[in-house]
C-alpha cells in the first residue's frame, strides 16, 4: 500500500491526528528525497511513539474507571456491613463486581500489549532491529487502535460506565468542622464510642471535666440541608445516666478526641472503628474493649483489669501499662507489648508477637502465630513451665537455669521448666516462623 494512503487511513481510524499526519507526510517527503536507512528508522520510530501514546491513554482511562468502580463498591460494602443495603443497591453491587473483573482483565491485557510495543521500541533505539516489517507494524497499529476503541465502547455499553460519574453518590464532601463538648467527669462511668471513618484518641485532661472534640466532614450530597444539620440529625452524642454514648454516621469522617481526668476511673470503655486507628493514653478502667477493622491500636500508660482488642488489618501495641487479664487478636498485623502482663492470650495470623516484659505474677500466657515469629522475655524470679512449638522454623533458647522436660521433632517442640516464685503456664507456638526465648532484664540490669 502507498505510504500516503496508509497515513490517511490512520487518520480516518483515529490513530493519529491530522497535525501528526502532516508531520509524517513531511517526514515521508524527506525520506523519499534522501532515501537513507537512518530516515526510515526515524519514521518507523515516530509511528511507534504515536501507537504507544494511544495505548497509554487507554490504560490510564481503564485505571480511572477501575478506581471509580472500587470507590462505589466501598460505599456499597459499607452499607452492607451495617445492614443498610437495599435490593436495588445489592443488584448494583453485583453488576459493579462483574464490571470490575472485566476492567481488571482488560487492563492486564492492555498492559501486556503495551509492554510488547515498548520492547519493540527499545530494540529499534538500541539498533538491534533495523530490519522492520513496516507492513506488519502498520497492521498491528490499526488492529490495536480498533481494539482500543471497540473495548472502550463495549465496556461503556455493557456496564453503563459512560453514566458512571453521574450515578456515583457520596464523593462530594464538606469542609472540616469542629465541635467541642464538656461533661462532668464525676457523672461518667461508662464510655461507648462507635466511629466508621476516622481516628479515636484518648488523653489525660488537666481539670475535672471530660473534654470531647470532634473534627468531621460529611461525604455525599446533602439535599436541603447543611453539613452541620446532617451531623446533628445523624449522630449520637449524649450523656444518658452514667453512660457517655458517641456514635457517628457512616457518611461522616470524624476524628474523635476525648480528654479524661487522670483521677477518673471508669467501669467500662467500649471503642469501635471500621476505618481508623486508636491512640489511647492514661486510661484507668475495669473493662476495655477495642474493635478495629482497618487501623492500628496503641495503648499507653493504662491500668486495665480486663482488656480485649480485636483487629483485622493492623497492628496492636501496648506500652507502660498494667494488664491483669487480656485477649489480643489481629489477623494481619503484629502484636507488641512492653509492659506488665498477668494473664493474657494473644494471636495473629500474619504477623509477629513480641512479649518483652511479663509480670513476675504471671499465671497464664498463650501466644500463637500462623505466619510470623514469637519473641518472649520471662522474669528470672518467676517460676514457670513453658511449651514452645514451631512447624517450619527453629526454637532459640536463651533462658537461664532451666530444666528440659521434653524435646520432640528435632527440637521443634520443647517443654522447659524454671524454678522460682509462682507457677506460670506459658504456651508459645508458630507454624511458619521461629520462637525466641530469653530472660527479662531486672531493674538493676536496665
Amino acid at each position: 500500500m502507498d505510504e500516503r494512503k496508509r497515513i490517511m487511513d490512520l487518520v480516518k481510524k483515529g490513530v493519529i491526528t491530522s497535525e501528526e499526519a502532516i508531520v509524517l507526510l513531511e517526514k515521508l517527503g524527506e525520506e523519499s528525497a534522501e532515501g537513507t536507512g537512518e530516515d526510515a528508522y526515524n519514521y518507523n520510530t515516530k509511528k511507534t511513539t504515536y501507537q504507544n501514546d494511544e495505548s497509554s491513554d487507554y490504560i490510564d482511562n481503564l485505571k480511572k474507571r477501575i478506581e471509580q468502580v472500587k470507590e462505589r463498591l466501598t460505599v456499597l460494602n459499607t452499607l452492607d456491613d451495617f445492614e443498610r443495603l437495599n435490593d436495588e443497591e445489592a443488584a448494583e453491587r453485583d453488576d459493579l463486581e462483574r464490571s470490575l473483573a472485566e476492567l481488571q482483565a482488560e487492563l492486564v491485557k492492555a498492559e501486556k500489549e503495551r509492554k510488547t510495543m515498548d520492547s519493540q521500541d527499545d530494540r529499534k533505539f538500541f539498533g538491534m532491529d533495523f530490519d522492520i516489517d513496516t507492513d506488519g507494524l502498520e497492521e498491528q497499529a490499526r488492529h490495536l487502535a480498533s481494539k482500543v476503541k471497540e473495548g472502550v465502547k463495549n465496556i461503556s455499553n455493557n456496564f453503563e460506565l459512560r453514566d458512571f460519574n453521574v450515578k456515583i453518590p457520596g464523593f462530594a464532601r464538606s469542609k472540616k468542622i469542629t465541635n467541642n463538648y464538656e461533661y462532668d467527669a464525676s457523672r461518667v462511668k461508662v464510655l461507648t464510642v462507635k466511629n466508621f471513618n476516622g481516628d479515636i484518641i484518648i488523653n489525660k485532661s488537666d481539670d475535672n471535666q471530660i473534654h470531647e472534640r470532634i473534627t468531621y466532614r460529611v461525604y455525599g450530597n446533602i439535599r436541603n440541608s447543611s453539613a452541620e444539620d446532617f451531623f446533628k440529625n445523624n449522630t449520637v452524642n449524649e450523656l444518658n445516666g452514667s453512660t457517655l454514648n458517641i456514635k457517628m454516621h457512616h457518611r461522616i469522617e470524624a476524628t474523635i478526641e476525648i480528654n479524661i481526668p487522670s483521677e477518673t476511673s471508669l467501669s467500662s470503655v467500649n471503642l469501635r472503628c471500621k476505618n481508623g486507628s486508636f491512640d489511647l493514653n492514661d486510661l484507668e478502667v475495669d473493662d476495655l474493649v477495642v474493635a478495629a477493622t482497618n487501623g492500628t491500636v496503641f495503648l499507653n500508660q493504662a491500668d486495665v483489669d480486663h482488656l480485649e482488642i480485636n483487629n483485622v488489618n493492623g497492628s496492636i501495641k501496648v506500652e507502660q501499662s498494667t494488664l491483669r487479664n487480656g485477649l489480643l487478636n489481629t489477623v494481619n498485623g503484629s502484636i507488641k507489648t512492653l509492659d506488665s502482663l498477668t494473664d493474657v492470650e494473644l494471636s495473629s495470623v500474619n504477623g509477629s508477637i513480641i512479649l518483652s516484659h511479663l509480670s513476675k505474677y504471671s499465671k497464664n500466657v498463650d501466644a500463637h502465630v500462623v505466619n510470623g515469629t514469637v519473641k518472649i522475655s520471662v522474669p528470672v524470679e518467676l517460676g514457670y513451665v513453658i511449651k514452645a512449638e514451631t512447624k517450619n522454623g527453629s526454637i532459640n533458647n536463651r533462658l537461664s537455669d532451666i530444666n528440659v522436660l521434653s524435646s520432640e521433632k528435632n527440637n521443634r517442640i520443647v517443654k522447659l521448666e524454671h524454678l522460682g516464685a509462682g507457677a506460670a503456664d506459658l504456651q508459645v507456638s508458630t507454624i511458619s516462623g521461629s520462637v525466641y526465648l530469653k530472660d527479662s532484664l531486672t531493674e538493676e540490669d536496665k
